[in-house]
């Protein structure tokens, strides 16, 4: 029997931990050729900054600090504008990375604003928007380098 996974295909397989082992492989290793090749999609990060996003907006209900005003507006407001700034990635076909440029700029407005707000005494919503902003600018560094270096 075969196991496919996005076109990785694994055969003759005894066991699930067998399998997770050879499909992983399998899916690296096309990762790795293609990377070689200079097929790389990093364009497809606005997926991942658009579900930081929405955690990001979602935060102050799931972790609990909705009565806490600026740390509401900051996460609820700065997810939105996250969650925009990917939409508009994802629809742009010129690739031109001004959404990754505005959304490392939220990125770091989200990391400083516990200190800058007045809410840094707040342990849930300190270090929910402390982690998803470094998530958010790291990942929008992250595609700004990678196509700043394809371009040299």
């Amino acid at each position: 029997m075969a196991y496919c996974v996005e076109s990785a295909c694994v055969m003759n397989v005894s066991s699930p931990t067998e399998l997770t082992i050879r499909l992983y492989s399998t899916i690296r290793t096309r990762l790795v050729e293609r990377f070689a090749q200079g097929k790389r999609e990093v364009n497809k990060m606005y997926w991942v900054t658009g579900i930081l996003g929405l955690l990001l907006a979602a935060a102050p209900f799931l972790v609990g600090y909705v009565q806490n005003t600026p740390a509401l507006i900051i996460s609820v407001g700065g997810g939105v504008l996250v969650m925009v700034m990917s939409v508009l990635e994802g629809l742009n076909h010129e690739r031109e990375k001004w959404e990754y440029w505005v959304a490392l700029v939220l990125g770091v407005g989200i990391i400083s604003s516990p200190f800058l707000l007045g809410f840094n005494n707040h342990f849930e919503a300190v270090w929910t928007t402390l982690i998803l902003g470094t998530l958010i600018a790291l990942g929008s560094a992250t595609i700004l380098y990678i196509n700043s270096s394809k371009n040299r």
